[in-house]
């Protein structure tokens, strides 16, 4: 298998060779000569790999399946891409990849908290039975992306009123692939990730009476119009534009 992930590799990098290049920072571009991708062969023996992906995990630990710092990019040696297979003795691979082209602070508060949460097949179950009766007539149920998202919104919405002692503002941000979605089609297999970000804002009046069964519908919308969307932005100049960057920027300003 380690073999054939190799070959690949050696395959595909010249196609994708800004790659194998190093950024340099103080120029802000890609120097791309040849130097290479990172590629390390990690085998653990004191480990299995259900012990990396199970619910009692810190999100922390899996740092530990990269070859390099998150963000490592800055230095001229730092590689743009680097990947680190990581063998366990049960015979389990964990495939982990850095794609590293420096990092961009969009805020001025830099505390941050990672938390992983597991939806098991039982449990987006259950919340798509609670919504049942919004999707009696259509022929394919909410997205389990949908049902998640719902469901933290709804619970950071509790967690900060508990906090402050009032219901705030809130602002949620979506992703949606644009791959396979413009006109014409980009292909799945581009390179990097192609994104169109989508926001959905509630004042502190709408707030409160916000929970799962109207954040469902409320995000489901939002990704139903960036779909739309998507087929413009390689219509013309503007519509990309104002799809894809003004959103981004709108994004930031209320966030600011």
């Amino acid at each position: 298998m380690i073999r054939i992930l190799e070959k690949s590799l050696a395959q595909i990098l010249p196609q994708f060779y800004p790659f194998a290049g190093r950024y340099i920072k103080k120029n802000h571009f890609v120097d791309c000569s040849d130097q290479g991708a990172e590629y390390v062969v990690v085998q653990v023996v004191d480990c299995e790999l259900n012990e990396i992906i199970g619910s009692g995990v810190k999100p922390v630990a899996l740092n530990d399946l990269l070859s390099m710092e998150v963000g490592a990019a800055d230095e001229i040696t730092d590689p743009i891409l680097s990947i680190q297979i990581t063998k366990f003795k049960c015979g389990g691979l964990a495939i982990a990849e850095n794609y590293d082209f420096g990092t961009i602070r969009t805020t001025k508060d830099t505390s941050t908290v990672t938390t992983r949460i597991l939806f098991d097949r039982k449990a987006i179950a259950t919340l798509r039975d609670k919504v049942s009766h919004l999707y009696k007539n259509s022929d394919r149920p909410p997205s389990r992306v949908l049902m998640v998202s719902s469901f933290l919104a709804e619970a950071l919405l509790r967690a900060d009123h508990a906090k402050h002692g009032q219901t705030r503002p809130c602002l949620i941000m979506q992703e949606v692939n644009i791959q396979e979605r413009t006109v014409p089609a980009l292909s799945k297999y581009s390179c990097g990730n192609l994104v169109l970000l989508t926001t959905v804002s509630c004042s502190a009046d709408e707030s409160k009476s916000m929970d799962f069964e109207r954040f469902v519908p409320l995000l489901g919308n939002d990704v139903k119009k960036a779909v739309l969307d998507c087929a413009k932005v390689l219509s013309n100049g503007e519509d990309g534009h104002r799809i894809l960057i003004d959103s981004v920027v709108g994004a930031i300003e209320k966030l600011n």
